[in-house]
């Protein structure tokens, strides 16, 4: 029985460390969840929630908003061509995909071109 009980207070020990570790540095591991700082739409687009980019662009997400748009689709086209600091719209980042399978790149087209039938559907300009 001793013997198990070294093992349990590493494991313990473990955890608690581990635990702080994850709680303290958090922040560091934003980037894995592929998130956007800037526009929760582009997140939506990097997750695959095409459920939540249409809830972003409806009428929840421009009740959401902090104002200053007349109307729900104007709120939506705003939201579907605003850009990142680099000029790339929700848009561009659905049409990106950047994968050396040919049958990942297959998979990631259909969910994409779902994504680019919303925002063009909300006023994204498709021309930019």
């Amino acid at each position: 029985m001793k013997r198990y009980t070294v093992i349990l207070k590493d494991a313990v020990i473990l955890l608690i460390v581990s635990t702080i570790f994850v709680t303290l540095c958090g922040r560091f591991f934003k980037s894995l969840k592929n998130t956007s700082e800037v526009n929760p739409l582009v997140t939506a687009v990097l997750q695959g929630d095409i459920k939540g980019a249409g809830e972003l662009l409806g009428e929840k997400g421009f009740q959401a908003s902090s104002g200053g748009y007349p109307d729900a689709a104007s709120y939506a086209s705003s939201l579907a061509n605003a850009a990142d600091e680099l000029g790339r719209t929700p848009l561009m980042w659905a049409a990106y995909a950047n994968f050396n399978s040919e049958e990942r790149l297959a998979e990631i087209d259909k969910k994409r071109a779902e994504f680019a039938e919303l925002l063009i559907g909300n006023g994204a300009d498709a021309a930019a």
